[in-house]
């Protein structure tokens, strides 16, 4: 692949001139050809101000039955004792936290209520610190800054539709030691403190109640035996409930639905959709479950105004709302592969859309933006999904969702490499390693730029080069927050210390160089880098610059940093390192599911010595020994060579990943075994401990969920009949229920 390729697609970044953030000690400047970032000179970091508290906040007012236990249970949380709910889609896990966040009066700064679906824990994270900030000047703190921010702070969070696993959510705690958390989730993730609850299905009664809520009136007796058995019929679950209402009032009954589910069918009966319902369910049908904003759905379906269509389609159960956006939760027959023209329409919607939307709102929507991208990828639509990715990327770096905006230059730099775009690979490798930088992963930034420099000046793109020269630069120039190199306050020593730290850098540059040549160091992240307990700020706000930097070099070609491989227009003449790639061979193919490694050495031109040994695939840095990108499709190995006497040596090979099949979906609902408890009596006080599984046609086990997990104990304190149900949901959404009835009696009268 020849970097002198000349660009096919004309990409636009949007207006992105004098767009100013601050990351950390990392001032930012978004230009035309990519981010421009200086570090800080002490006491230049911006002052941010605590917003007005309490905050007020945001969840819309709803009125729920029948969780009196799962309120109080959250009403009783407090800081270091978080709770959780947990449960599949439709259990009224969102409805649950928004009555919380209403009915609570806790700590004294207020209310925060965020919806964290498909967000990282940075992301989490910023967003806990915008809501309790303000900035004259667009700020966020870095990784080793951003603990300092949260840790005084005392309001009640909620975060619901939650995916942060169990070590983030950990994490997300020691983050915010003074706050009560409030989780919602499907799966528990919360277990070294505080409580979780699996949020059962309704029980009977109140299952009746939200029937008569939902058709706003009270049942007459005939109806009401009638709800009863359909209540029992469907074990409960809200969502089926508010469903089965949409059914009555277009007419059925509460008799009808009863006596058989051929009625309750009709729920799922695409043929009954409007023109307009359907044009909204094969859109969203498209993202295949990622959620898209209300506005992107009535353009895309040529809707002067969605939102009816999408409420009546939520009350039907095929949608469900992250307000304002929705996603899809059920097919739509007939299932096909989404076609070429549907996708290019996507693509060049939300590419439109990017350019000119504010960061936060590009950030709302990075669930679609990833699925619509990984559809362009499916489509090999490259110039489409390229153009979407950069158009994409700066509105994400901006608003702190960088998890994302790592995995949509990831596409871009893919898409770019497959059309041989080596200007627009040059730009997503810029601000990939411009993104590490300010995060404070060096290795990456390194890497990341020291290709791009290489791209740009073999194509002679001069402004590019220079640009990405620069931010090289500050490498060499310290800085950083509390724990790494810098000043109280967290910029870079002035100018007095750069002869200090130029022989500092001679220093590190040779042990560095020992180290590689023994086998090389450990990758560092994010996570490596030391939580600063609390931000040292100045008593004055200092508007930042654009400082020089001390340790600038004279010369273009001079790289302060020693670590940084030196890449030079031209390889200098005289013998050049040798590459030996062992894994993969050239032309190699895998299964998606095989288990393989790179495997890479590189070896000195005789009488030098090796300075560096880089390998990447798809421009995402890899060790040797590093598992390879086994995503399906096309990818590249690359490795550079360079030694101490200045000779540089590039080899690439390709493999490919073949997809493997995946088994269809089961055919028939899931199958519900209740072991325990039995239809019998058991004595007031008796120990049961419940016992259940799931599985479906296939025999694979599915999620179950009871009103305790199996293995828990059974309610057996109160008198009288109880209800045990069991609600099974497979991988094509198919929902079942089963009940099981038990009689608690007083000791001597069990018959």
């Amino acid at each position: 692949m020849s970097d002198q390729a000349v660009p096919r697609v004309d990409v636009s970044v949007g207006d992105v001139h004098h767009s100013q953030l601050v990351i950390g000690d990392h001032n930012t400047i978004q230009t035309a050809e990519g981010t421009k970032v200086t570090v800080l000179q002490v006491g230049d970091r911006p002052v941010p101000n605590l917003r007005p508290m309490p905050i007020p906040h945001r969840a819309a007012k709803v009125e729920i039955v029948g969780r009196e236990e799962e309120l109080a249970l959250i009403a009783s949380a407090a800081a270091a004792m978080p709770v959780q709910v947990y449960a599949p889609d439709g259990a009224g896990k969102t409805s649950l936290l928004k009555c919380a966040a209403q009915q609570t009066s806790g700590p004294a700064e207020g209310v925060v209520f965020e919806a964290a679906r498909h967000r990282s824990l940075d992301e989490v994270q910023n967003g806990l610190y915008a809501a309790f900030w303000e900035c004259d000047i667009p700020f966020i703190p870095d990784p080793a800054q951003i603990g300092g921010y949260l840790a005084d702070r005392e309001a009640l969070v909620l975060l619901d539709d939650c995916d942060l696993d169990r070590s983030e959510t950990e994490t997300l705690l020691d983050r915010i030691p003074r706050c009560t958390l409030i989780l919602a989730s499907k799966a528990r993730t919360l277990w070294s403190q505080g409580t979780a609850r699996g949020l059962s299905d309704l029980d009977p009664a109140a299952a009746v109640r939200l029937l008569e809520r939902e058709l706003g009136r009270q049942l007459d007796r005939e109806e009401r035996a009638a709800a009863e058995s359909l209540v029992t019929s469907l074990g409960g679950n809200p969502q089926l409930l508010v469903e089965t209402a949409a059914l009555v009032e277009d007419g059925g009954s509460l008799h009808e639905l009863a006596e058989g589910s051929d009625a309750l069918q009709r729920r799922l009966d695409s043929t009954a959709l409007t023109d307009s319902q359907r044009r909204i369910l094969e859109i969203l049908a498209l993202l295949d479950g990622a959620a898209l904003g209300e506005e992107h759905v009535a353009a895309l379906a040529g809707l002067p105004d969605a939102q009816r269509p999408l409420r009546e389609l939520e009350r039907r159960g095929w949608v469900k709302s992250a307000s304002p956006r929705y996603r899809i939760v059920r097919r739509l027959p007939p299932d096909r592969s989404p076609e070429s023209e549907a996708v290019e329409r996507l693509l060049g919607h939300l590419t439109a859309w990017s350019e000119e939307a504010a960061p936060h709102a590009v950030a709302d929507e990075s669930e679609a933006l990833e699925r619509t991208l990984e559809l362009g990828v499916a489509a090999e639509r490259w110039e489409d999904t390229m153009a979407l990715a950069l158009a994409t990327q700066g509105g994400l770096f901006a608003a702190g969702a960088w998890s994302s905006c790592q995995r949509v230059l990831q596409i871009g730099l893919r898409a770019a490499g497959t059309i041989e775009d080596a200007s627009a690979r040059a730009f997503a490798l810029h601000q990939m390693g411009s993104q590490s930088l300010c995060l404070g992963d060096h290795q990456e930034a390194v890497a990341n730029l020291s290709e791009a420099l290489r791209i740009r000046e073999s194509l002679g793109e001069q402004k590019g080069a220079e640009l990405t020269r620069h931010n090289l630069d500050q490498l060499g120039g310290g800085g950083g927050g509390e724990g790494r190199r810098g000043g109280r306050n967290g910029g870079p020593p002035g100018p007095r210390a750069a002869i200090a730290l130029t022989v500092l850098a001679v220093v590190a540059g040779i042990v560095v160089a020992i180290a590689l040549a023994g086998g090389g160091g450990a990758k560092t992240s994010n996570a490596s880098v030391p939580t600063a307990p609390h931000p040292t700020i100045p008593t004055q706000p200092t508007t930042p610059t654009e400082p020089t930097t001390p340790t600038e070099p004279t010369t273009p070609t001079e790289p302060t940093t020693p670590t940084e491989p030196t890449t030079p227009t031209q390889p200098q003449p005289g013998a050049r390192p040798t590459i030996t790639i062992a894994s993969p061979q050239n032309g190699a193919s895998f299964d998606e599911e095989a288990a393989a490694t790179a495997d890479f050495r590189c070896l000195p031109a005789e009488g030098a010595q090796r300075e560096s040994c880089d390998g990447s695939i798809d421009g995402t840095p890899i060790e040797t020994g590093d598992p390879l990108q086994m995503s399906a499709g096309k990818h590249t190995l690359r490795v550079i060579a360079v030694d101490d006497d200045g000779g540089r040596k590039v080899k690439e090979v390709t493999y490919s990943i073949e997809a493997s099949p995946h088994p269809p979906p089961p055919d028939e609902p899931p199958e519900i075994t209740i072991a325990s408890p039995s239809e019998r009596q058991y004595l007031q006080g008796e120990a049961i401990h419940a016992e259940y599984s799931c599985v479906d046609d296939v025999d694979k086990e599915v999620p179950c969920q009871g009103p305790v997990e199996s293995g828990g104990a059974v309610e057996t304190k109160s008198l009288g009949v109880h209800v045990f149900t069991v609600t099974a949901t497979d991988s094509a959404n198919h929902r079942v229920s089963k009940t099981v009835q038990y009689a608690v009696v007083e000791p001597g009268r069990k018959e």
